[in-house]
């Protein structure tokens, strides 16, 4: 029921957003009809408005082309208006300085002009630049003044934006039972004029606060309201948000699937519009999802990338704290100029009252001159103090920078260590048990070998030439055999089988010969009847069985040491992947087969068969095949539920496509249905049970191999016979080189 329900809001929301389209169209359509100047200055700054999550750069256009008709004009208002949009722009960039200069150039319009409603925004904003600076108390002052200004014109979207403003800063300071109220509020003004993105906007924040209070389903549920609400109005910034903030709730509750879909729509998302941040919150929610589910490999991928793009964003967050840094200075600056003008002001009125009163009064101008310069030097000493004051804050913010920095690379440093200790743990578990199977096995052949090499010599001298020969064919035989991997009821049957056919062969003791023949590994009893007759039968067996102990541990030993090298190698395979895209020549054979060992344990009671009927190579980022493979098989695993066959095959692609691999995975499950299969691929569509599946694997996959592959991913299903098949175009300078379809049948 939940699937179709994301389905019909995603229906919902493409159709809102068509909606949203046409009324940029209109007001495109709009701004070619008017001839009206002041009416397009209007109509430039809603168009920077509509623009302003979806395309930045767009609304900076339409902003600056506002303010230059508006500043043609003389129309102040208007270019107020664009100030503010523009200084929206530069501020939601990180370019706090260029940010500040307008808005406080916004503001000193709006001041002259006398309008409320635009001097309210003006402080709006100001006060959201102290906030980032990390200067709460001046930035809740300019809040309130901006609230009392839009309660006395009834600016209601005013109103909402200052109040969430002022929850926010609430939030930051850990005060939630005055953050609660102020955001119940601001939900309620935007519902009572349908103001969707404040809607929106104060329930992320109200989950938020839930969030913080431990309210986990509380939170959940006025997070799932603000994405519904901003997938309606389309603001994917604030959809990205949302995606990592349900990711969190899904992470602390213990939900790793969910939490991992949450954080690759978050990361779709954030990419389709070049938002860093929150791709770098999505890439730790993964890592903490593998983590806890205990896949240490995808933890650690996921993980390397986070780190990366964290430490590939330092330089941005100190850019940004040193911008922080600018802004404040540069707000002083502003100010000091305000001041400076104001001054230069006072003193020409008083230049003009000196001229006015020396032409009428003669007598007076020399003392209306002695003052004017008395109050200068004064305002100069002031000025020069000031100046002094401005550079020791400077001179200290630059020192809390430095300290600042190293604090960071200090954090980062100790963040990477921790990440590291965890993860060589991993490894030291992983490869445990076939260090144990091998330290087992070198104790017991430590304590075997040397009294088998002490006795053998003396016992074959006792040995007549007819002994000797049937000793050496039970060597033989028994090293032909492996019982080591013989659970303990397969034995008994074995066992009970050698018994029965000693019983005919009318072998005396066939219970005690069973076990003989069953440890020296000799299977076939009829074809050692001169030996089970010889006078020395017990003593040639039990000396062979000795022997084949030797022979069955050192073949264990090998056996663990490979399974430790291969945890290793798929281990190392993925300790070079890179965040951004890396193509590179790509052999399919050797990338399904690495992903296998890393799903050897979940295909235990499975039948897997590989065919690799075409040796192929291929143009593509190994890392995006390989989670094109890795979802294709945890599929197939999923539909056996640990009992049934998979095939992987490896072919030339049909004859309408010639320079084509295809590579097909099959089960023999359940199949999928006509009705489900024509869905397969959509978005948050899945076949298993409610919090089992994110929906998005197929998709993505197929995502993978279209769009950037160029090749197809395809299904057919019927009961009993499940096959996706992927198709991607071969590198045709290497497949020349390899001779083309070179390989024959391997299974």
């Amino acid at each position: 029921m939940r699937h179709i329900l994301f389905f019909f809001l995603g229906a919902f929301a493409a159709v809102v957003y068509g909606q949203n389209q046409r009324v940029v169209d209109s007001l495109h359509s709009k701004l070619a009809a008017l001839t009206d100047d002041t009416l397009r200055v209007n109509l430039l700054n809603e168009l920077a408005w509509e623009y302003r999550y979806s395309s930045p750069d767009t609304a900076l256009q339409y902003g600056s082309k506002a303010l230059m008709l508006a500043r043609s004009l003389g129309y102040k208002l208007g270019e107020a208006e664009a100030l503010y949009q523009t200084g929206n722009i530069h501020r939601y960039q990180g370019r706090y300085v260029q940010a500040i200069e307008v808005y406080t150039e916004g503001i000193r319009i709006s001041e002259n002009v006398g309008d409320k409603r635009a001097l309210a925004k003006g402080y709006d904003m100001i006060g959201g630049m102290l906030r980032i600076q990390g200067n709460f108390s001046t930035a809740t002052d300019y809040y309130q003044r901006s609230l009392k200004l839009t309660d006395e014109v009834g600016d209601v979207r005013g109103q909402i934006a200052a109040l969430i403003s002022l929850g926010v800063i609430k939030r930051q300071l850990h005060q939630y039972n005055e953050a609660l109220p102020i955001f119940e509020d601001a939900f309620a003004r935007a519902r009572q004029i349908k103001d969707r993105q404040g809607e929106a906007i104060a329930l992320n924040c109200l989950g938020q606060v839930r969030f913080d209070q431990g309210l986990l389903p509380e939170a959940m549920s006025f997070y799932q309201r603000s994405l519904f609400l901003k997938l309606q109005i389309g603001d994917k910034r604030g959809m990205a948000i949302t995606h990592n903030c349900i990711a969190q709730v899904y992470i602390k509750s213990r939900r790793n699937t969910e939490a991992k879909a949450e954080a690759q729509a978050a990361i779709i998302t954030a990419r389709s519009i070049g938002l860093p941040e929150e791709v770098r919150d999505a890439f730790e929610t993964l890592y903490r999802a593998y983590d806890a589910e205990g896949d240490f490999r995808n933890a650690y991928f996921y993980h390397l990338r986070y780190t990366t793009l964290k430490d590939s964003l330092l330089d941005a967050e100190k850019s940004r704290r040193i911008g922080g840094l600018e802004s404040a200075y540069q707000l002083q600056k502003k100010q000091i100029q305000i001041e400076k003008l104001e001054q230069t002001q006072f003193l020409q009125r008083w230049v003009i009252v000196a001229v006015v009163l020396f032409l009428v009064f003669g007598g007076f101008f020399i003392v209306g001159l002695w003052r004017v310069n008395k109050r200068r030097a004064v305002l100069y000493q002031e000025l020069r103090l000031r100046n002094e004051e401005i550079y020791k804050a400077n001179a200290k913010l630059n020192g809390t920078l430095d300290e600042l920095h190293a604090t960071q690379d200090q954090l980062v440093a100790s963040e990477k260590m921790v990440a590291l200790g965890r993860l060589v743990a991993n490894v030291a578990h992983e490869i445990n048990t076939p260090l144990g199977v091998i330290r087992a096995m070198a104790s017991k052949l430590g304590g075997v070998m040397p009294q088998v090499l002490e006795e053998l010599p003396s016992f074959m001298q006792t040995l007549d030439a007819e002994a000797a020969n049937l000793f050496s064919e039970a060597l033989v035989a028994g090293n032909a055999v492996d019982f080591s991997l013989l659970s303990t009821r397969e034995e008994r049957q074995v066992k009970r089988k050698l018994e029965e056919e000693l019983a005919v062969l009318n072998i005396q003791r066939p219970s005690e010969f069973a076990v003989l023949l069953l440890s020296a590994g000799i299977m076939q009893p009829a074809a050692f009847l001169p030996l089970l007759r010889h006078p020395r039968a017990t003593e040639l067996l039990r000396m062979a069985s000795r022997v084949k102990q030797l022979r069955t541990g050192l073949n264990d030993i090998s056996l663990a040491t490979d399974k430790t090298r291969r945890v290793v190698y798929a281990l190392k395979s993925f300790s070079v992947n890179e965040t951004r895209r890396t193509i590179a020549l790509v052999n399919i054979r050797e990338s399904v087969e690495g992903v296998l060992h890393l799903y050897y344990g979940q295909l235990q009671g499975i039948e897997l068969e590989r065919a690799w009927l075409h040796e192929a190579v291929v143009q593509a980022d190994p890392y995006e095949l390989e989670i094109v493979w890795m979802h294709l098989l945890f599929n197939a695993i999923q539909a056996l539920a640990g009992k049934g066959q998979i095939r992987i095959t490896l072919k030339a692609a049909p004859t309408d496509k010639p320079m084509y691999a295809q590579l097909s995975v099959a089960d023999n499950g359940p199949g999928i249905t006509q009705t489900l299969l024509q869905r397969i691929f959509e978005p948050f569509f899945t076949t298993r049970p409610e919090g089992e599946g994110s929906g998005l694997g197929l998709y993505v996959s197929r995502k993978i191999v279209v769009e950037h592959h160029g090749g197809t991913l395809d299904v057919e299903s019927t009961p009993g016979n499940t096959v996706f098949t992927v198709t991607l175009p071969l590198h045709v300078p290497a497949y020349a080189a390899m001779g083309g379809l070179s390989l024959a049948p391997t299974v």
